[in-house]
């Protein structure tokens, strides 16, 4: 996968922890990151947004569209 470095530092900095860019998702081509808390967030142009703690629950909470609408 191809992050933009500096798109992966902006993320970070705005979840205030680690995050590694894991893939993209959506037509958007939303980042996929994996923050050091083990949460699943979406970054893309319109922020940083939660999908849910844990890679299954966020597999989980993508299909189902229940997702957490948390902003960063």
């Amino acid at each position: 996968m191809e992050a933009f470095a500096p798109n992966a530092r902006y993320f970070e900095k705005r979840l205030g922890m680690s995050a590694l860019p894991v893939g993209v998702a959506f037509e958007t081509a939303e980042m996929v990151l994996l923050g050091e808390n083990g949460g699943i967030v979406l970054g893309g142009d319109a922020g940083v947004q939660r999908v849910a703690h844990g890679f299954e629950e966020a597999v989980r909470a993508l299909i189902s569209g229940d997702w957490d609408m948390t902003f960063f």
